[in-house]
């Protein structure tokens, strides 16, 4: 799409895709739910068979957010040659929950400035594949070979020694708290009241997982306001600094 000013970057199809098996003979590398995940995209878009296979072999852009599960010494340009597209953009991104938005906006910038016209942003994870594989002893069946040591890529490896590593902070479940009980006391609201809030908020989230095919909790009775803000052996407080 184009006008007066240039290219008018849009985005024409999502794809995404869940794993649910945890047989260590089932699990699926990271790279190849990406594939599958993009191949959903395609199909997204409506267009006929003849025209989404032209779709396939004329991406000339993919960014790809870095994977914690498995090291890949270019995935990149492992998912170009699988998608047989002649790709003159491919980067690989750092860890990041921001990497997604920041990703896509600067493909946006690129297509506007007439850089690539047909672009792909992807990204995946096969944790629970992974931790399956290694609780029954066994390397995942057919993956892709490790460009490094297995497990390098966590936030808490020596191999990324940070001061988030040496404070034993970086996972998403450490750091989190950290935001939220700051925002909390911000606010000037109790723990209780911080409490009660979230646990609406999560309610009204698990409510829509249930109807979602791609949720880990698709077709389960959707978790209930009480059920979250509920301390149990269930569901335990994993992190809560409060200092």
């Amino acid at each position: 799409m184009a006008n007066d000013k240039g290219p008018v970057p849009i985005i024409v199809g999502v794809g995404d895709v869940k794993n649910r098996s945890l047989a260590p003979e089932a699990a699926v590398e990271p790279m190849r739910l990406m594939l599958q995940a993009i191949h959903k995209a395609i199909e997204d878009t409506g267009l006929p068979t003849s025209a989404t296979q032209s779709l396939q072999f004329e991406i000339d852009s993919i960014d790809v957010v870095r994977s914690w599960t498995w090291p890949y010494e270019d995935l990149p340009d492992l998912l170009a040659s699988n998608l047989g597209a002649a790709v003159k953009h491919k980067f690989y991104s750092d860890h990041g929950g921001n990497q997604p938005g920041k990703l896509i906006d600067d493909t946006a910038r690129r297509i506007s400035q007439g850089e690539v016209k047909i672009a792909v942003v992807t990204g995946g994870e096969a944790l629970a594949s992974l931790g399956a594989c290694f609780k029954a002893k066994k390397m995942p069946p057919g993956w892709t070979k490790p460009y490094g040591e297995i497990g390098s890529s966590s936030p808490l490896s020596p191999v990324r020694y940070n001061a988030s590593a040496r404070y034993s902070v970086g996972l998403p479940v450490h750091v989190y708290p950290m935001y939220e009980n700051a925002f909390r006391a911000y606010r000037g609201q109790s723990l209780q009241a911080n409490n009660e809030e979230s646990a609406k908020l999560y309610a009204e989230f698990a409510r829509i997982a249930a109807s979602n095919p791609n949720s880990w909790n698709h077709g389960k009775p959707a978790a209930t306001e009480q059920d979250i803000g509920t301390v149990s052996k269930a569901n335990r407080m994993i992190s809560s600094p409060c200092g």
